[in-house]
């Protein structure tokens, strides 16, 4: 049976353009910190009280982000979606960000916001673990992920 489970990712998306023009090293700076900002989402550390994001066997994946300067071309958050996407793949949501695992990325268009603070909503279509009962369980079971970037 598929389920659906939605996450806010406080982070601002940065557009390609905006991303691909920075120096290396900050563009690993912001990739980690979305990433790691999206594994503490999952992990439901985030938002009160705690509700982790259960594990899943595969997922179609939306993202829309939510700005209050210019909206950048629909597609054009993608730099930031596939941290978010590295990042609950290290909270174990998904055991790897593969096509298997994740079998679909749509990109909604970003909708601006008159005030608070810019995120990302991130949604997974999906059917829930067959093997694991929580995302602990999936990290245990996968053990850290190397490689990564």
């Amino acid at each position: 049976m598929d389920v659906e489970q939605r996450v806010r990712v406080p982070v601002r998306a940065r557009s390609l353009n905006t991303e691909r023009r920075g120096h290396w090293s900050a563009r690993a700076s912001d990739v980690d910190a979305w990433s790691a900002t999206a594994r503490l989402a999952a992990s439901g550390l985030l938002t009160g009280p705690p509700r982790a994001l259960a594990p899943m066997n595969h997922a179609h994946v939306t993202f829309r982000s939510a700005l209050r300067s210019t909206l950048p071309d629909t597609g054009n958050d993608y730099a930031t979606a596939k941290a978010i996407l590295d990042g609950l793949v290290d909270a174990g949501v998904l055991w790897d960000d593969d096509g298997e695992h994740v079998t679909a990325i749509t990109m909604f268009a970003p909708v601006r916001i008159d005030d608070g603070d810019p995120f990302v909503d991130v949604t997974l279509h999906g059917p829930l673990s067959d093997r694991f009962a929580t995302i602990g369980d999936v990290r245990r079971a996968r053990g850290p992920r190397r490689g990564r970037r």
